[in-house]
């Protein structure tokens, strides 16, 4: 079976186990599946027909060849630019690794991603400085010259051992926001701490630490975090025994402070309330992995009045206990996702799946069931998901336990019509040894971002960027 996150603090020590396990069954036969990029011989008007299937560098190598690559991209990006949601599905065929110039094993880079622009950021939470184990880090790239290129390694000013900077990571424009759910507060272990940094001038400088005002032992704030404009959310899914918990922060001048903090309504208890958070204007969604036995649910909150107020509980019409619906969650101004990467299809236990939600009105409405097409037990499809207009991105890390050897995957959606038809399956460009590609998962515009902490050596991690 997967690692459970829920059970935090056993995550690497489980990871590790699991890798064990399936090195050995990596000494059984094994064969590689390898995915050919749908879309590539769709036809063009006046073109050959004739094209050849090819695919990543040997594609890009034959468009150019034939004066076809730049027309290609070029209209694409207009017409995402555009918010033409009916044109074809990117052609994700340009795939670049990316490493930390000073990676080691165990640092698990690309366990969080996130994009902007022309800027990516990787975490790296496990990574350790000056001897202090986890203390973690956070890697700034920027695309130069066709190419991505590590501009800057972004570490906490008051980083000590096991704070886990760079579980979580959000980008927007020219603020990145960086969790770090282990740092001890006060004498509270774990209480969890997040950090802003500005850009000024060609580097990146923090410039704020942000706590919760309540906060206390094994919060974990820090755990998730997302922003959109002035509004920042910082999850605490172990604040108050897991119950969890998750504060708003609004830019004032030139600093971030504590606005409210949002809990569910109705007095009982939601485990892990806090599990993922996301915002898009005035709506924020805040996952709850653990509630009603694990099947999970969801929470709306919208600005009213000066205040974020509980609009709606978000489940899934076919869920059930142990679905964990909630575990990841990605909203843009219609469309909100919400994953469920322990559900159950057709008998398969862990396939996973992943619920589009409309925006209807004032309301949110469950609109389609998004599924692997070739998804299969214990995949873990849904464990992260991003949105970015007529695009979704969904992670499957786990695709390696299912027979065929992939070391994960990422399923391009694109919307068409009315709905989100699969277009793509991403996988690493070198392969690897289960790397969990797919772990984490974030889009902008036409390009994706997939993080695989496992890669390379034992847990030190990379992440790949695709563009058409």
């Amino acid at each position: 079976m997967i690692p459970n996150t829920r059970y935090l603090k056993l995550i690497r020590k489980i990871a590790v186990a699991l890798v064990l396990v399936l090195v050995t069954m990596s000494m059984l036969s094994m064969k590689r599946w390898s995915a050919e990029a749908t879309g590539f011989n769709r036809r063009y008007a006046g073109t050959d027909n004739s094209i050849p299937s090819l695919q990543r560098a040997a594609a890009i190598t034959y468009l150019k060849a034939h004066k076809l690559y730049e027309s290609l991209r070029v209209a694409h990006a207009a017409r995402i630019q555009q918010g033409d949601n009916s044109v074809l599905a990117p052609l994700f065929v340009d795939e670049q690794k990316l490493t930390a110039s000073d990676g080691a094993a165990f640092d698990e880079f690309g366990w969080s991603v996130a994009i902007s622009g022309s800027t990516v950021v990787v975490g790296a939470w496990d990574h350790g400085i000056s001897g202090n184990r986890a203390q973690g880090s956070a890697y700034v790239f920027n695309r130069q010259g066709g190419g991505w290129v590590e501009t800057q390694k972004l570490t906490a000013s008051d980083g000590a051992t096991n704070d886990n900077f760079g579980w979580s990571v959000a980008i927007s424009g020219s603020t990145i926001v960086i969790g770090a759910w282990g740092k001890m507060i006060g004498g509270n272990p774990a209480q969890g701490s997040a950090y802003v940094f500005n850009r000024q001038g060609g580097s990146w400088t923090e410039t704020q630490k942000l706590t919760a005002s309540d906060g206390g032992v094994d919060s974990d704030f820090g755990y998730s975090v997302a922003f959109s404009g002035s509004t920042l959310v910082v999850s605490a899914p172990g604040d108050d025994f897991t119950r969890g918990s998750a504060y708003v922060f609004n830019r004032q001048g030139g600093s971030w402070v504590e606005e409210q903090k949002l809990t569910p309504s109705g007095g009982w208890p939601v485990p892990f309330f806090g599990q993922s958070v996301a915002v898009s204007g005035l709506t924020i969604v805040v996952g709850a992995s653990g509630d009603n036995f694990l099947q999970g649910s969801a929470y709306v909150f919208n600005r009213q009045r000066g205040k974020w107020v509980e609009t709606q509980k978000l489940t899934a019409s076919d869920g059930a206990a142990n679905d964990e619906f909630g575990f990841s969650v990605a909203i843009t101004d219609s469309t909100l996702v919400v994953s469920s990467p322990f559900h159950e299809i057709g008998g398969n236990p862990v396939q996973g799946s992943a619920y589009v939600f409309n925006r209807q009105g004032e309301s949110w409405v469950e609109g389609q069931k998004l599924t692997a097409s070739d998804g299969g037990r214990e995949d873990g499809f849904g464990r992260s998901v991003a949105v970015s207009g007529s695009i979704i991105v969904v992670g499957e890390p786990f695709e390696s336990m299912n027979g065929d050897v992939t070391g994960g995957s990422a399923y391009v959606f694109n919307r068409q019509g009315g709905s989100w038809v699969e277009k793509q399956k991403l996988t690493a460009i070198d392969g690897g040894l289960f790397p969990f590609f797919g772990e984490s998962v974030a889009v902008s515009g036409s390009t994706v971002v997939v993080g695989a902490y496992n890669s390379g050596d034992m847990f030190q991690g990379s992440a790949y960027v695709f563009e058409p």
